[in-house]
């Protein structure tokens, strides 16, 4: 290679290093971040020029095999900026849930798809709808827009791209947004002055400290916006969780003159309450024994409604909250009226 080709190399190389290293950082806060929230991480996922959602691929694991510099992973860049993500949350206000159990409650309520969570459905689902699965009063959903390692001849530049999106469940409104991408490069400006040290140096930027280490970086960048001491929240209390609900409606038909039962089993100690749908409110449940609640709706003669879903829900003495969808099926109930005309009419058929 002749001496001015050599020099148009590493002059574009150079040029490739200066351009790719300019970090930006975009960040919107419309609440106030010491708000008592319940906020569950949706799984992160990563997507391609079109806006596709990346399957895990050997070409996205988060370490490439390179002899001698790195070593093979199969953790994807999603699942290790979640990682990063959660780990930066806990330092806030937030109540986070365990990731186990936000992904159970995906699975078991109607996000399953044959390779685990059906992530386009998810990340296409509203706040209030994911949460009604969930139990959590926000959610934050998690994109990795970019995760390029490139070699440049004898630059090599590591980028990462994230956004976030906090979004409140009752209303659907967007509480935190941000997007943000940053480069680290290895090469002529980082390595050593010697023509072999340089070919060597940009093969060490693809090695996974590089684009660990830049990842961490964007992941801290990205939601300190968020960080905030926890006020009068107990640091070692865990939020209210409820772990099972249901009721007594097997047919799910609730007589006229009858009523509801409903159970619920959560965190002992706190008020639990139920609700039919939108029509029925905040029916307040008992402890009868530790964590298990217990609860009744007797209609009165002008109630009438169809197939609405029975939910319950707790709250602290924080004044943190969780809410579920009780898991047997939705109720109805007719008119005192009503009953008597269908009462009628059967006879009549018969």
């Amino acid at each position: 290679m002749g001496f001015d080709k050599l020099n148009r190399v590493m002059l574009i190389a150079l040029l490739m290093m200066q351009t790719a290293c300019a970090g930006t950082y975009k960040r919107e806060l419309s609440f106030d971040p010491t708000e008592p929230l319940r906020v569950a991480i949706l799984p992160f996922y990563q997507t391609d020029a079109a806006d596709k959602v990346i399957t895990m691929r050997e070409d996205v694991y988060l370490i490439d095999h390179i002899p001698g510099v790195s070593e093979a992973s199969e953790e994807s860049p999603a699942l290790f900026v979640q990682g990063l993500v959660e780990t930066e949350l806990r330092q806030t206000g937030f109540d986070l849930l365990p990731s186990v159990a936000v992904e159970a409650a995906l699975l078991h309520g109607g996000y399953r798809y044959e390779h685990g969570i059906d992530l386009e459905k998810m990340r296409k689902a509203d706040a209030r709808s994911l949460c009604s699965v969930i139990g959590c009063d926000a959610v934050l959903f998690g994109r990795i827009t970019k995760w390029d390692r490139s070699y440049y001849v004898l630059q090599s530049v590591s980028t990462v791209g994230l956004e976030v999106n906090l979004v409140r469940a009752v209303d659907n409104q967007l509480l935190f947004t941000a997007a943000s991408e940053d480069s680290d490069s290895r090469g002529i400006s980082k390595g050593p002055t010697g023509y072999t040290s340089l070919v060597i140096e940009p093969l060490r930027g693809l090695d996974s400290a590089i684009i660990v280490d830049l990842a961490t970086k964007v992941v801290n960048e990205t939601v300190k916006p968020l960080e905030t001491k926890r006020a009068d929240l107990a640091a070692d209390v865990s939020p209210p969780v409820i772990y099972a609900s249901s009721h007594d409606a097997a047919s799910g038909w609730i007589e006229s003159d009858g009523r509801l039962m409903v159970l619920a089993y959560a965190t002992p100690g706190v008020s639990a309450a139920f609700s039919i749908g939108s029509l029925i409110n905040d029916v307040p449940m008992f402890e009868t024994f530790p964590g298990h609640y217990f609860g009744e709706f007797y209609p009165v003669d002008s109630d009438s409604f169809n197939m609405e879903q029975v939910s319950v829900s707790v709250r602290d003495k924080f004044g943190r909250t969780a809410r579920q969808a009780a898991t047997n099926q939705k109720v109805s109930v007719r008119s005192r009226s009503e009953d008597k005309m269908f009462v009628q009419g059967t006879r009549r058929v018969q």
